[in-house]
């Protein structure tokens, strides 16, 4: 894996996001300090892409984008895509689960490949939204890590390689939370074995813990993004990461 500064120099981030527009959504008190703050990158299955527009039960769930927050109300401020996610129902079931409200930052590209994030600037969205947390007073509590269907054929060793770098440019902002790696592969009935073992590998890796099996959830309205029941179920998958980690 290369090293030294030059890593650290990235292109300016693509055009082409689609934003949700903000006109209705209601603004909401970030409340750092008692949200657990989380932030999530990956492609479009942990965006705005699910079949099913929810929003969040409790009050105080939160979606963090560009210094303000806003109502966690599909879509999801800041994400791509402009339909529905898992984030408002994973809100509830947290606070359920563990008595806190959550403040989701959104960082999600669609159709992304590690490569794009590692090599084409897809990252720098992402960079600046924590850089943004930070001036705002708050902190980064967990990192989610949903993406790998665009990388179908890809080989697990050169994906790991790429994710590490990628990773590090996170923690070179100072973001010392446990990194939640999820496995996600299934793309058109088809799952990629060896990056499957990679995310695996990497979830056992310190500061790593491992997040939920996507690929198992199969309820795709389109062969590829999820459906109600399988929005539903991600969000649980990822309650039962975080209660299985006990890092956040």
């Amino acid at each position: 894996m290369a090293r030294g500064i030059a890593k650290y120099i990235h292109i300016a981030p693509p055009f082409g996001r689609f934003q949700p527009s903000l006109k209705f959504q209601p603004k909401r008190s970030c409340r750092f300090g008692e949200n657990k703050t989380i932030l999530v990158l990956g492609q479009s299955n942990a965006g705005n892409s699910a079949y099913t527009f929810t929003k969040a039960k409790d009050p105080n769930a939160a979606a963090f984008y560009d210094g303000q927050c806003f109502a966690l109300v599909d879509p999801v401020p800041g994400g791509d895509g402009t339909r529905g996610s898992q984030w408002p129902a994973f809100a509830d079931a947290f606070r359920q689960r563990f008595g806190q409200s959550v403040t989701i930052i959104s960082a999600v590209w669609g159709a992304t490949s590690i490569k794009d994030w590692k090599d084409n600037g897809f990252e720098n969205y992402a960079l600046n939204q924590i850089r943004k947390v930070k001036a705002s007073g708050g902190t980064i509590d967990a990192v989610f890590w949903q993406q790998g269907e665009a990388d179908i054929d890809l080989d697990g060793k050169t994906y790991a390689a790429d994710l590490r770098i990628i990773l590090e440019r996170i923690r070179a902002l100072g973001v010392n939370a446990p990194i939640l790696i999820a496995q996600t592969t299934l793309e058109n009935h088809r799952v990629n074995e060896s990056i499957r073992a990679a995310q695996r590998a990497m979830a056992e890796e310190p500061g790593m813990a491992a997040g939920p099996d996507g690929d198992k959830i199969t309820d795709r309205y389109d062969d590829v993004h999820l459906g109600a029941d399988g929005t539903r179920a991600m969000a649980d998958a990822w309650i039962e990461a975080v209660a299985n980690c006990k890092c956040l």
